[in-house]
């Protein structure tokens, strides 16, 4: 099965106005390129989750801690971040079929919105 080469992780920042940087209602986009992977193997796949989820903590404002608003309203500003990145993710995966690709994002427990 051929599959593209890249895919664009993107997160609509609407819903969480405290986070840093999202005073505009422009999506964030990360290019992931995956050109190097075959995603039909297990840590190829792997692989693939952990740059996905790099890509989705970028477009949701990186590290919670670093938001302006995190002493204030620490438990907001983690759920929202939390609840960015579940969605980014999400809609990411929905990308892929590979059974190599879903089983290692089942794996990784990244479809679980963390609580903070």
């Amino acid at each position: 099965m051929r599959y593209r080469d890249t895919l664009i992780v993107a997160a609509a920042l609407l819903a969480t106005p405290v986070m840093a940087g999202a005073a505009s209602a422009e999506p964030r986009q990360r290019t992931v390129d995956y050109s190097d992977l075959d995603l039909s193997d297990a840590r190829d796949a792997a692989t693939l989750i952990e740059r996905l989820d790099r890509a989705s903590r970028a477009v949701c404002g990186g590290n919670p801690r670093n938001d302006p608003n995190y002493r204030a309203s620490r438990h907001f500003v983690i759920e929202a971040f939390e609840e960015c990145r579940a969605y980014a993710m999400s809609q990411a995966m929905a990308e892929f079929e590979s059974p190599a690709v879903q089983h290692a994002y089942a794996q990784s427990g990244l479809n679980r919105v963390r609580e903070g």
